[in-house]
């Protein structure tokens, strides 16, 4: 009996979205809404301008180099490396805070810590090396 209600209720919650979202949006004539003020606009022109401006300041849809496109992998790998260190370096210190005065587990968290912070260094000579190798490439 739980389970008819539940899917009843599933069913009931896919067709009630389903119905929204087959409603269609209003649509303008105006070819580009922002070039209209801003108080004429709708939400969704409103929405869909910021959108806009904001890809044209990130610079998407330009073609990149393949270098450029290289550099944002690398630059991607390494801040994702640094996300990695500061997960390790919370593990470790809370590891160290809840060891209770044991000897094993605080030189364990010890170790921990001093292979993040030898990690993170190694992290940060590779970012400096692959600035200095695009800059020099890519200009």
């Amino acid at each position: 009996m739980r389970l008819r209600r539940t899917v009843a209720l599933a069913a009931t919650m896919m067709f009630g979205f389903g119905i929204f979202l087959a409603v269609p949006a209003p649509v303008s004539a105006d070819a580009d809404p922002c070039t209209k003020p801003a108080e004429q606009r709708t939400a969704q022109e409103l929405a869909a301008c910021s959108l806009q401006q904001s890809a044209a300041q990130a610079k998407l849809g330009e073609k990149k180099t393949l270098e450029e496109v290289i550099g944002s992998i690398i630059y991607t790998g390494l801040s994702l490396i640094g996300i990695v260190f500061l997960g390790l370096m919370l593990y470790s210190g809370i590891r160290w805070m809840t060891a209770q005065g044991d000897s094993k587990h605080i030189e364990k968290a010890r170790e921990t810590i001093k292979a993040a912070i030898m990690g993170i260094v190694v992290v940060g000579l590779a970012f400096a090396i692959t600035k200095f190798v695009l800059e020099v490439f890519v200009e």
